[in-house]
């Protein structure tokens, strides 16, 4: 029960941070700390049926990575789970690429693949840009094993197509009629 006297449905061992994120994301992210039935208690609290739950906030607060850790219990609801995550995200987007780039050029050297081989790679790709496709293998979504895999695939196709456009190039050459080209003596 919200302090306005209104119900929220949360799952059985929710907490404090999965009634904030239930709220409002900015709520949860800026949560410091929480009342329950007028007392204090732990983020961690497991909320019962029937508590009436305050959220202390603050404006420069911010979400822990100690939320996400599952054994710790800060957060139950996979819908608070992912506002964090995605809290995370956003606020290192830069940093992951940057991490991603150095990754991904370390592949592209090792199979010779230029930076435009790489940008058609991902133009072909679930990714918006090189950006995003750094910023995942940044943030340990693909990890650089796959990378190398998917970029391996990748080059194996390209060759496969450059294989095919040569046959199909000797093809043509031999189907194509010799012309005589020796001079005639009747002239």
């Amino acid at each position: 029960v919200t302090p306005k006297g209104k119900i929220i449905d949360l799952p059985k061992g929710s907490t404090p941070l999965d009634f904030a994120y239930h709220i409002h994301s900015e709520v949860g992210h800026h949560c410091r700390g929480a009342k329950v039935n007028g007392r204090i208690v732990p983020l961690t609290y497991p909320l019962k049926s029937g508590d009436r739950v305050d959220i202390l906030v603050h404006p420069s607060g911010r979400p822990s990575t100690d939320w996400l850790n599952v054994t710790r219990g800060f957060v139950v609801t996979g819908r608070a789970r992912s506002r964090i995550r995605a809290w995370f995200r956003e606020q290192n987007f830069e940093s992951h690429v940057q991490d991603g780039r150095q990754i991904v050029e370390r592949e592209l050297r090792g199979l010779h693949l230029s930076e435009e081989d790489f940008n058609t790679f991902v133009s072909r790709s679930r990714f918006q840009s090189a950006n995003e496709y750094y910023a995942a293998v940044g943030r340990g979504d693909l990890l650089s094993d796959q990378v190398a895999d998917s970029l391996h695939s990748y080059l194996n196709e390209r060759t496969a197509q450059a294989d095919r456009s040569a046959d199909k190039l000797v093809e043509i050459v031999n189907d194509v009629r010799p012309v005589d080209t020796r001079l005639s003596s009747d002239i």
